[in-house]
């Protein structure tokens, strides 16, 4: 699913998009779109509103409906929006990207869909990789990297200029964290999640090699978050 890059690049977009000046409010707004990701990796099943049998998947898709069901009546506070925000993004990723692209077969060479038994996958150009293989910083992982240095400068996700920004949402995790139900605070480790985000940030801000991605597209990505942003907005009420 996206990482954190990607959410903060269609969370930029959205503040664009919307022309939002408020400080307090992009602050909060940040938060929600990165913090189910925040959770430990135990707890994401909650956190990403997967349901019991989703969470036997090996692409498992957020039920966006079932949060919505739950705080829509709150989409317009900012941190709701987010999270929402987030939710949506990681589903039309497994479902328009996902299943475009990848196939994933069993030992015997049948789909497969449950996570124990994705042997192999198959892309839409009929290479073929061994999953360990494929989900590795050779190919899956490393083009995230290279992708996200991309998202990094196009959407000037360094915050050079104000990076009092960053320190602020991540402060508000302490604030907010409790604001949905799959957000514990125990869960949550805002010290960490800030170190690693930072030196992401750092580490990709002068990479230029998006270009040399292998297996993923960063501009179909780029293309597809921007339809997240079309398609959220309405959900959202005047702010």
């Amino acid at each position: 699913m996206p990482g954190y890059v990607m959410h903060l690049a269609m969370a930029e977009m959205i503040i664009k998009e919307l022309n939002i000046t408020d400080r307090s409010f992009v602050d909060s707004f940040r938060v929600g779109c990165i913090i189910p990701d925040t959770i430990q990796r135990t707890k994401k099943q909650k956190s990403h509103y997967w349901s019991e049998e989703m969470v036997k998947h090996f692409a498992r898709v957020p039920d966006v409906t079932a949060f919505a069901g739950e705080y829509g009546q709150r989409i317009s506070e900012p941190y709701i929006f987010g999270y929402y925000c987030h939710l949506y993004l990681d589903k039309i990723y497994m479902d328009r990207y996902w299943t475009k692209h990848f196939t994933f077969l069993d030992t015997a060479g049948n789909p497969a869909v449950y996570y124990d038994d994705v042997d192999k996958v198959l892309l839409d150009n009929h290479e073929l990789y061994n999953r360990t293989d494929f989900f590795s910083n050779q190919y899956y992982y490393g083009d995230y990297d290279k992708i996200n240095a991309y998202f990094v400068n196009r959407y000037k996700l360094t915050y050079e200029d104000n990076k009092k920004s960053l320190d602020n949402f991540f402060a508000g995790l302490g604030n907010n964290n409790n604001c949905i139900s799959g957000c514990k605070a125990g869960d949550i480790k805002p010290e960490e999640q800030k170190d690693a985000l930072y030196g992401m940030i750092e580490h990709l801000k002068n990479e230029k090699k998006y270009e040399k991605a292998l297996v993923l597209s960063v501009s179909e990505i780029e293309h597809l978050i921007e339809s997240a942003v079309k398609e959220v907005l309405p959900a959202a009420i005047q702010f």
